[in-house]
C-alpha cells in the first residue's frame, strides 16, 4: 500500500465522482502531490479512477482490510476543508466564494456539487448548517444580502443540486430530532427551516426569457450565471434564448451553446413529434462544419422517427458535404422502409450527383413500389444525366395513390408526350369533383402552354357535376387558375347561381366566393349584397369575410364589421383563459371607432383580468381614439400589476415622447406593485436599465404569497399551545391532503396525547407538502417547534423567516415577480 499512497486511496474512495489526478494533489496539498504523479511501475490515483468502479472498488476492498477506514473518513474531512479554506472559511461566511464567484468553478465545480456530502460523511453536520446559513452581501452591484450557497449554486446552473443539499440536511436534522427522544430538539426549528428554504429556492429558480440577458447587459449579472438562467428555461424557449445569449459569449464558448441550441429545437415542444423548424435552420447557418456533423450525429438520439426526419430535414439545405454523408447514413438506419423513403425525399433536393447515386442503391433496394417510387421521384432531379432515364423507367405509377403528395411534381419530369398520357390515366378512374380536384392541381405546376388546356377541361368537366355545392367548389378552384378574360366568364356564371339560392347563408357564402375572384372595381355590388344577407342570419364568420374584401372606407364595409362585433361580443362574455380565440379574425379589420368601442365593451364586463390581457395582447391592433380608450381602461385598473402591465404594452404604439410619458406612468404603478420594473426598463433608454433592474431586485419575492406577510404573529404576546395554535389555510386543493388538514389532524393527535413519534410524522407529512401557497411564518408550526422541540426549535424557526426575508427579499431571478 505505500507505493500506491494510502492518502490517495483514501481520497479516491471519499470522491463523490470520478476525478483526475490534478484535482486530487489539490486536495492533498503540496505536500503529497508526488503520491499522484505517475512513476515508472507504479500506478496511481489517476490509474485507478480510469481503471473505472471496479479497481476502485477491489483497492476500497484492500482498504478497509487493513483498517484505513479511518483514512477515508478523514479524506472526506481533507477535501471538505480544502474547499472551505479556498472559499474564506465557514466562521466568515465564505466571503471569498461571495466575492468571488468564479472560485465555485474551481475543480470543475466539484466542491459546489459535493461539499455538503463530504462533511456529513465526516461527521460534521453542525458545519452543513453552518454554511446553509451563510450569507454576504449580494455583490456585483445587486442590492441587500444573500445565503451564499444558494447563490453560487444558482450562478452554477445547480438549484437541483441545492435543493438535494437542503434534503440532505434536513435529514440529519430529523435524525437529531429522533435522536433527542423527547428532550429539548433545536433540530426541529432546522427541519422548519429547510422546508421554508424550499419553497423559496423552488420559486426562484423560474426564469424567464430575456430577463437574464438584461440582467448581463447591465452588469448585474455574470456570463455564466446568465446562461445557467436561461438552460432552466423550458424547451421551446430555451434554445431561442441561448441564440439570443450568443453574442455576449467568447468566441470559444459559442460552439457548445449552439449545440445546445441544436438539440433544443430538434426537442422543442411544438405537438406530437415536436421539432422548431425554423429554429433548427437559423442555428444550421451559424454551425462550424464540426458543429454540423455533431448536429447530425445527435439526430439519431430522439425517441420518434417522426422527429428524426424533421430534424434531417431542417438541417438538409446548410449541410456540408461530410454531414450529407452522415445525414444518408442516419436516413439508413430507419428499420421501416416508409421513414427511410421520407427521410430520402427531405435529403435529395440538397444532394450532389454523387451521394445521390449512392442513395439511389439503397432506394433500388425497397420491396415496396410506393416507397421506392416516391423517393426515385425525389432523387430523379439530383441524378447525374445518364442514369435519370433509367430511374425513371423504374416508376411504376404517376398518381396520387403510388407517388401521394408528390405526383403532380413527378410528372413534370416526364417527357411531354408521357406527361399527357400519365395524366390521363390518373383523372381516368376519377369521379368528375376528383376529376377536377386532379386537374387543378396539375394545372398548378404545368407550364403555360399545357396548362390552358388542362384547366379548360377541368371547366368542362366542373359544368356536369350534379351536386350544386360541389359544382360551385369546382368552379371556384378552377377560376382561381385561369386567366382573366375566362375568369370573369365564370364569376359571372357563379354570381347568377347565387341568386337561384334559398339559404340565406349559402348564397352569402358563394358571392364572397365569386367576389374574391373578381375584379376589385366588380366587387362592391355582390358583397353588399352578402353583408346584407349574413347580416339577416347574423354569421359572424360572413360578415368578416365580407368585410376584409370591402375597400376599408365603404359603408358596408363598417356596418358589417358593426355588426360582427356585437355578434363576437356576446362570446366575449364567456371567453376565458383557455379560450382566447373569439376576436382574432375580428380585430385586425376593426376600424378605430369600433375597436375604441370594443375596448369600453370589455371594460364594462368587470373582469380586469380579462381587460388586461385583451389590452396585452390587441395592443398592435390599437390606434387612435382606440389607443386613447385603452390608455383610460388601463389607468382605471385598481390593481397597480394590471395597471402597469397593461400601460408597458400599450406604450409601444405610442410616438417616442409620449412613449415615455406613459412608461413613467406605468412606473408608477409598478412601484407601487413591487413588480414589473424590468418590462418597463427593456423600453427605456440603456442608461436607466441597470438602476430599475437593481430597484427591482430590492423588492420583496421570497417564494411565498405576499398575503402572508400582512397579519404577522406579535412575538411578545402569550404563547399558544400548540393543540389550540391557529391553523393558516394555504392550498385547498386535494382536502385532507391539504398542508392545514394534515396540521390540523396533528393537532388532534398531541391533544389526545397519542404521543411525540405519531404528532411529529404529522408535522414532518405537511412539511414535506409545503407551498408557496402556505404560510411561512405559521403560528401552529411556531407552537410546534416550542412545545416539541423547546425555546431552541422555535428561536430556529423565528430565524429562519428573518433569513428567507434577507435571501430572497429579491429575486435571484426575476422570473415570478411578474406572476
Amino acid at each position: 500500500m505505500e507505493d500506491l499512497g494510502s492518502s490517495v486511496l483514501a481520497a479516491l474512495a471519499a470522491a463523490g465522482e470520478q476525478v483526475d489526478a490534478g484535482v486530487v494533489a489539490t486536495w492533498l496539498g503540496p505536500a503529497h502531490a508526488d503520491l499522484v504523479r505517475p512513476g515508472p511501475n507504479r500506478p496511481t490515483g489517476c490509474d485507478l479512477a480510469h481503471d473505472g468502479h471496479g479497481g476502485v472498488l477491489r483497492a476500497l476492498a484492500a482498504l478497509l482490510h487493513r483498517r484505513l477506514a479511518a483514512a477515508v473518513l478523514g479524506a472526506h474531512s481533507t477535501i471538505a476543508d480544502h474547499y472551505l479554506t479556498l472559499w474564506g472559511g465557514l466562521e466568515n461566511g465564505l466571503p471569498a466564494l461571495a466575492a468571488h464567484p468564479l472560485l465555485g468553478d474551481a475543480d470543475g465545480g466539484y466542491g459546489l456539487r459535493h461539499l455538503v456530502c463530504h462533511l456529513l460523511a465526516a461527521g460534521r453536520a453542525e458545519e452543513v448548517h453552518r454554511l446553509l446559513a451563510c450569507e454576504q452581501p449580494a455583490g456585483q452591484g445587486r442590492p441587500g444580502v444573500v445565503n451564499v450557497w444558494f447563490d453560487a449554486r444558482h450562478r452554477a446552473g445547480q438549484v437541483d443540486g441545492y435543493l438535494r443539499d437542503l434534503e440532505a440536511a434536513a435529514g440529519a436534522a430529523r435524525r437529531a430530532t429522533d435522536a433527542a427522544a423527547g428532550r429539548n430538539a433545536p433540530s426541529l426549528g432546522l427541519e422548519m427551516r429547510y422546508t421554508l428554504m424550499r419553497v423559496c429556492a423552488e420559486q426562484a429558480d423560474r426564469p424567464r426569457r430575456g430577463v437574464a440577458l438584461m440582467l448581463l447587459e447591465a452588469g448585474l449579472w455574470d456570463r455564466v450565471r446568465a446562461l445557467n438562467d436561461v438552460r432552466r428555461l423550458p424547451g421551446g424557449e430555451r434554445g431561442r434564448a441561448l441564440l439570443d445569449m450568443l453574442p455576449h459569449l467568447p468566441e470559444e464558448q459559442r460552439p457548445p451553446v449552439l449545440h445546445e441550441v441544436v438539440v433544443d429545437a430538434m426537442a422543442a415542444v411544438r405537438g406530437d413529434p415536436g421539432v422548431d423548424s425554423d429554429l433548427l435552420s437559423e442555428v444550421a447557418a451559424l454551425l462550424s462544419p464540426q458543429g454540423m456533423r455533431r448536429a447530425v450525429a445527435s439526430v439519431s438520439g430522439l425517441e420518434s422517427p417522426q422527429s428524426r426526419i424533421m430534424a434531417l430535414a431542417g438541417l438538409a439545405p446548410h449541410l456540408t458535404a461530410e454531414a450529407m454523408c452522415d445525414a444518408l447514413a442516419v436516413a439508413r438506419t430507419f428499420q421501416d422502409e416508409f421513414y427511410r423513403a421520407w427521410a430520402l425525399q427531405e435529403l435529395a433536393p440538397f444532394l450532389t450527383a454523387g451521394p445521390a447515386s449512392e442513395a439511389l442503391r439503397d432506394v433500388r433496394a425497397m420491396p415496396s413500389s410506393f416507397s421506392r417510387d416516391a423517393a426515385l421521384m425525389a432523387l430523379i432531379p439530383r441524378l447525374p444525366e445518364n442514369l435519370r432515364g433509367g430511374a425513371l423507367a423504374e416508376v411504376r405509377e404517376f398518381s396520387p395513390e403510388a407517388l401521394g403528395q408528390c405526383w403532380a411534381e413527378a410528372i413534370m419530369l416526364l417527357p411531354e408526350h408521357r406527361r399527357r398520357a400519365a395524366l390521363a390515366r390518373v383523372v381516368e378512374r376519377a369521379a368528375p369533383d376528383g376529376h377536377v380536384e386532379l386537374l387543378v392541381e396539375a394545372a398548378g405546376v404545368l407550364p403555360p402552354g399545357e396548362r390552358d388546356a388542362v384547366l379548360a377541361e377541368a371547366l368542362a368537366v366542373a359544368h356536369t357535376i350534379t351536386d350544386r355545392d360541389v359544382r360551385e367548389r369546382s368552379l371556384v378552384s378552377v377560376a382561381a387558375l385561369l386567366p382573366a378574360g375566362a375568369r370573369d366568364q365564370v364569376v359571372a356564371g357563379l354570381l347568377t347561381s347565387a341568386q337561384m339560392l334559398v339559404d340565406e347563408d349559402d348564397r352569402a357564402r358563394l358571392l364572397i366566393d365569386a367576389a374574391e375572384l373578381a375584379a376589385p372595381e366588380e366587387r362592391v355590388a355582390p358583397l353588399t349584397e352578402a353583408v346584407a344577407l349574413a347580416g339577416k342570419t347574423e354569421n359572424a364568420t360572413l360578415l368578416i369575410r365580407a368585410a376584409a374584401l370591402l375597400p376599408a372606407d365603404h359603408p358596408a364595409r363598417n356596418a358589417a364589421l358593426g355588426q360582427a362585433l356585437e355578434i363576437r361580443l356576446q362570446d366575449v362574455s364567456y371567453e376565458n383563459y383557455f379560450a382566447y380565440g373569439v376576436l382574432d379574425e375580428l380585430c385586425p379589420l376593426l376600424t378605430d371607432e369600433l375597436m375604441a368601442m370594443l375596448v369600453h365593451a370589455i371594460q364594462a364586463l368587470e373582469r380586469p383580468g380579462y381587460l388586461g390581457r385583451f389590452l396585452s395582447a390587441r395592443a398592435e391592433h390599437l390606434a387612435g381614439v382606440a389607443l386613447e380608450a385603452g390608455l383610460d381602461a388601463a389607468r382605471s385598473f385598481t390593481d397597480p400589476t394590471h395597471r402597469a402591465l397593461a400601460l408597458t404594452a400599450l406604450s409601444d404604439r405610442l410616438p417616442v415622447r409620449r412613449k415615455y410619458e406613459v412608461l413613467e406612468e406605468a412606473l408608477t404603478a409598478a412601484r407601487s406593485a413591487r413588480r414589473c420594473l424590468d418590462d418597463i426598463a427593456l423600453r427605456l433608454p440603456p442608461e436607466r436599465r441597470r438602476a430599475l433592474l437593481v430597484e427591482e431586485l430590492s423588492y420583496w419575492h421570497d417564494g411565498f404569497l405576499d398575503t402572508w406577510r400582512q397579519d404577522r404573529p406579535d412575538e411578545s404576546a402569550r404563547p399558544v399551545p400548540f393543540g389550540f395554535s391557529p391553523v393558516p389555510v394555504g392550498e385547498t386543493w386535494g382536502l385532507g391532503e391539504a398542508v392545514h388538514a394534515v396540521l390540523i389532524r396533528a393537532q388532534r393527535a398531541w391533544r389526545r396525547g397519542e404521543g411525540r413519534a405519531a404528532v411529529l410524522a404529522l408535522i414532518r407529512t405537511a412539511l414535506d407538502r409545503y407551498r408557496f401557497v402556505d404560510a411561512p411564518d405559521s403560528p401552529v408550526l411556531t407552537a410546534a417547534a416550542r412545545d416539541l422541540g423547546g425555546p431552541g426549535a422555535e428561536r430556529e424557526y423565528r430565524l429562519a423567516i428573518r433569513d428567507i426575508d434577507q435571501w430572497w427579499s429579491h429575486p435571484t431571478t426575476l422570473g415570478h415577480a411578474a406572476e
